[in-house]
């Protein structure tokens, strides 16, 4: 019926949407074969692992990254975005490796130059064939794999605070709550409330100040929260 088909429309439109608050990677067709876990990808299973790691590393839970493929990239390029917003962008070359090494005077190595897209330091693209003889000369040889999800893992580092929604600062607070509720007691929501406590996560989580220990940033906005609130905006 047409209610049902406007029904369906509403909600694939509602997805769509849902989609836009979610960390994505987009591929080119030829980076496929990296996700395809029957052709031996292991992308996947390194940014279910990457999440894992970064949300220990930063505080509180990273949200899912979505992977999708997107015929309007290049063959062997992929895109970050946030929110459907572009952070990120780069283009592997095939299924050769990429050897980096910051060394002014490092020995040269027959392949493409290029610099390594998480922290610009000088790279090539080499032939697998010669890893061997480019790890002796003092490189880092990574894999295709490695380089995306390197990438991917500075970029969620650098917008960090954009990904701290209020749903999962509250989930913080109320699991902090469990372990320290005299604390909570005393300052969430007498002296600062839920969307204050969200922005000073958001600020140390700009500055790169992991939120992992989120007990000691409050006892410490207990502190000074009473004599001077302006540290909060």
């Amino acid at each position: 019926s047409e209610k049902k088909k406007a029904e369906k429309a509403g909600a694939s439109e509602m997805t769509s949407l849902l989609k836009l608050e979610d960390l994505n990677l987009e591929i080119g067709f030829q980076l496929i074969p990296l996700v395809d876990e029957k052709q031996g990808g292991q992308l996947l299973n390194r940014v279910r692992a990457l999440r894992r790691h970064l949300s220990s590393e930063l505080g509180f839970l990273v949200p899912p990254v979505h992977i999708s493929d997107n015929l309007r990239l290049k063959p062997r390029e992929y895109l970050f975005s946030l929110r459907g917003l572009e952070i990120g962008r780069w283009q592997i070359e095939g299924t050769q490796m990429l050897a980096v090494s910051g060394d002014p005077n490092r020995r040269p190595l027959a392949g493409k130059e290029t610099r390594e897209p998480a922290f610009g330091v000088p790279a090539i693209w080499i032939s697998p064939q010669i890893e061997e003889q480019a790890i002796a000369a003092g490189y880092s040889v990574v894999d295709p794999v490695t380089v995306v999800t390197t990438h991917l893992g500075e970029l969620i580092r650098q917008h960090a605070y954009e990904l701290l929604g209020r749903a999962e600062t509250k989930r913080l607070l109320d699991s902090l709550n469990e372990t320290h509720p005299k604390l909570m007691e005393e300052l969430v929501p007498k002296l600062l409330s839920l969307g204050e406590v969200q922005r000073v996560c958001e600020q140390l989580l700009r500055e790169r100040v992991s939120i992992r220990d989120l007990g000691t940033v409050l006892e410490a906005l207990l502190e000074t929260a009473p004599i001077n609130k302006s540290i909060i905006h």
